[in-house]
C-alpha cells in the first residue's frame, strides 16, 4: 500500500448499548447472569406442567382470552416448545426490562442496580411463568413493552403516544403485566415528590400517566373486538373473561378492597417463604419505611402540605396499582402468575434506600454504612430465598413428570397385555388418576402449592382424557385412537363401565365393545 493512500476506517455505529447508561448496562448484565443461574434447571430440561403437556407444538392463538397479539409475539421461538430458545429470548427480555427500569428510576448505585435485577429475575412469579414454557417468551416481551412505555412517556415529549401503543400491544399478549407499567408510573411520581420539582409538574405528569393507561386499555379493548369480529370468535369463559363489562364501574370498584387485602396478605405472610424469611422480608420493608420517613423529613416534604398529601395518596394507591389485575379479573382468581408486578415494591424500597443514603452522605452522617449494609444483606437474603424457591418448584415439576411418565408407562403396559389388544382399537379414558398415584406422595412440596403451574398433577381434570392421551402419545410414543361421539355416549350410559374398579385395581382396564376403556376413577368421558 502506498504511503499516501488513505486507509479505510469503518464509521462508528451508534448502538443501543453505546447509548445506554452504565447503570443500565450493569442491570442488563446482572439480570442475564442471575437469570440463567436461577432458571438453568428448567432451561436445560423439558419439564412439563398440566398445560404444557399438550402444547409441545402450539401457536399460542388465544384470541378467546383477549390475547390478540400473543400469537404474533410467540413467533420468535416457533410453534415448538424449545426450552433453550425460549430461555434466550426470555432472559434477554427480562434483562432489557431491568435496564429500562433502572433508567426510569435514575438508579445511581451499581449495587442497587444489581439487586433490582436480582429481584426482577428471581421473584417466584418468574418460575410460575417458566412452568408454562410454551408461552414464557411472549409474556416477557409484554413485560418489556410495559417497561418501555414508562420510559418513553417519561423521557420524550411525545412519548405518551408511543406508550399507549406499547401498553395496548402488551395487553394483547398478557393483560396482567399492565400492572408493571401502572406501578412504575406511580413510583416515578412518588419519587419526584422528594425532589425540588414543582408540585404542579408532578400532578401534570401523574394525569398524563393516568391518561396513557386509560387510553391503552380502551385501545386494547377496541382492537380485541375488531379481531373477534374478523375471526368470528367469542370470548372464553375462563376466569369469567366473557362476563367482563368494561362499563361496569360499580363492579370494578367493588373489587378494590379485595385488591388491598390480597396485596397485604402476600407481603405479610408470603406462602412460599419459611418463617425466618418472612421476618427478613418484614425487616426489609420496615427498613425501607424508615428510609422514606427520613427522606420526608430531610427533604422537608412535610412542610409542603400539597406534597405531603400527594405522597400519602401515592403510597396508599401503590398496593392498588401493583395489584390492579384484581380489578380487571372480576369473577376469576388472581394467581401467582399474574402478580409479577409485586416485585416493584422491592424495587421501590431499594430506590428509597438509595435516595436516603445519598442524603445521609451529603449531610455527612456517620450512620449511612449501617443502613447500606443492612439493606444489602436483607435484600440479598430475600433474593437467595427466591432462588431456592424457584428451584424447588422446578424439582417438583421434574419429580411430577417422572412420576407421571412411570404411571403412563404402567397403564400402556396393562393395555398392551389385554387379550384381544390391537393398536387400532380406540381408547377411552374415564375419570382422572388418583392424586396418591403420583406427585402428591411427596408432601414436602406443599409449601409451594401457591406457585401456579408448578403443581404436582399432569394427568388431571378437567380434561384428563386429553392430557392422559396426549402424554402417552408424545412421551411414551404409543398412539391412542379416539372414540367417536356415539361410542362416548354408549360408554357414559353403560352400567358395566360404571361398576368397573378404578386403576390400579385388576379389571380397571378392559376391552368393551371393541373399545379399550381405562378407568382411572369414577366419572364420565367428556
Amino acid at each position: 500500500m502506498k504511503e499516501n493512500e488513505a486507509r479505510f476506517v469503518w464509521p462508528e455505529l451508534i448502538t443501543p448499548w453505546k447509548m445506554a447508561s452504565p447503570m443500565a448496562k450493569t442491570a442488563f448484565l446482572s439480570a442475564c447472569f442471575l437469570g440463567v443461574l436461577t432458571h438453568i434447571y428448567i432451561f436445560t430440561n423439558l419439564i412439563l406442567n398440566h398445560d404444557s403437556v399438550w402444547r409441545l407444538f402450539y401457536d399460542n392463538a388465544n384470541l378467546g382470552l383477549g390475547r390478540w397479539s400473543l400469537q404474533l409475539l410467540s413467533e420468535f421461538s416457533t410453534r415448538f416448545q424449545l426450552p433453550v430458545v425460549i430461555a434466550v429470548i426470555s432472559i434477554l427480555m427480562m434483562a432489557l426490562t431491568a435496564g429500562v427500569t433502572v433508567s426510569v428510576l435514575d438508579i445511581s448505585n451499581k449495587v442497587t442496580a444489581v439487586l433490582i435485577s436480582a429481584f426482577l429475575v428471581t421473584i417466584p412469579s418468574v418460575a410460575c411463568i417458566f412452568s408454562y414454557m410454551f408461552t414464557a417468551d411472549a409474556y416477557f416481551i409484554c413485560l418489556l413493552l410495559n417497561a418501555l412505555a414508562v420510559y418513553v412517556a417519561k423521557k420524550y415529549r411525545w412519548g405518551w403516544l408511543l406508550a399507549i401503543i406499547l401498553c395496548a400491544l402488551a395487553c394483547g399478549g398478557y393483560q396482567a403485566f399492565l400492572c408493571y407499567a401502572i406501578g412504575l408510573f406511580l413510583i416515578d411520581c412518588i419519587l419526584e415528590l422528594f425532589t425540588d420539582k414543582p408540585v404542579d409538574q408532578t400532578v401534570k405528569r401523574g394525569l398524563t400517566y393516568i391518561g396513557i393507561i386509560v387510553a391503552s386499555l380502551v385501545s386494547y379493548y377496541l382492537i380485541m373486538m375488531v379481531f373477534l369480529a374478523i375471526k368470528g370468535t367469542a370470548l372464553s369463559s375462563y376466569q369469567g373473561f366473557d362476563t367482563v363489562d368494561p362499563m361496569d364501574f360499580a363492579g370494578f370498584l367493588s373489587k378494590i378492597p379485595q385488591a388491598y387485602k390480597d396485596f397485604w396478605s402476600y407481603f405479610k405472610l408470603p406462602p412460599f417463604r419459611t418463617s425466618p424469611y418472612r421476618v427478613i422480608q418484614l425487616l426489609f420493608l420496615f427498613l425501607a419505611g424508615g428510609a422514606m420517613t427520613y427522606l420526608t423529613v430531610i427533604s422537608k416534604v412535610y412542610r409542603n402540605w400539597r406534597k405531603l398529601l400527594l405522597l400519602l395518596l401515592g403510597i396508599s394507591l401503590l398496593p392498588l396499582a401493583l395489584n390492579f389485575v384484581t380489578i380487571l379479573v372480576q369473577e376469576g382468581t388472581v394467581h401467582a402468575l399474574m402478580i409479577y408486578s409485586f416485585v416493584l415494591l422491592y424495587v421501590f424500597s431499594l430506590k428509597i434506600v438509595e435516595m436516603a443514603l445519598q442524603k445521609m452522605i451529603q449531610n455527612q452522617s456517620s450512620d449511612w454504612p449501617i443502613l447500606y449494609l443492612c439493606s444489602v444483606a436483607l435484600a440479598g437474603l430475600l433474593v437467595w430465598n427466591n432462588f431456592c424457591v424457584s428451584n424447588m418448584a422446578y424439582l417438583r415439576l421434574q419429580v411430577c413428570y417422572e412420576n407421571s411418565f412411570a404411571l403412563a408407562n404402567r397403564i400402556v403396559a396393562r393395555i398392551e397385555a389385554l387379550d384381544g389388544y390391537s393398536a387400532e382399537l380406540p381408547v377411552a379414558v374415564v375419570g382422572e388418576a388418583s392424586r396418591t398415584l403420583y406427585g402428591g406422595t411427596v408432601q414436602d412440596f406443599a409449601q409451594i402449592n401457591s406457585l401456579t403451574g408448578t403443581n404436582d398433577r399432569l394427568l388431571y381434570s378437567p380434561e384428563p382424557h386429553i392430557r392422559t392421551r396426549t402424554f402417552v402419545e408424545h412421551y411414551i410414543g404409543v398412539h391412542m385412537p379416539r372414540i367417536n361421539g356415539e361410542q362416548k355416549e354408549v360408554l357414559n350410559n353403560s352400567e358395566q363401565i360404571k361398576e368397573l374398579p378404578s386403576y390400579p385395581q385388576k379389571g380397571s382396564i378392559v376391552i368393551y365393545d371393541d373399545i379399550i376403556v381405562v378407568k382411572l376413577s369414577d366419572g364420565i368421558i367428556r
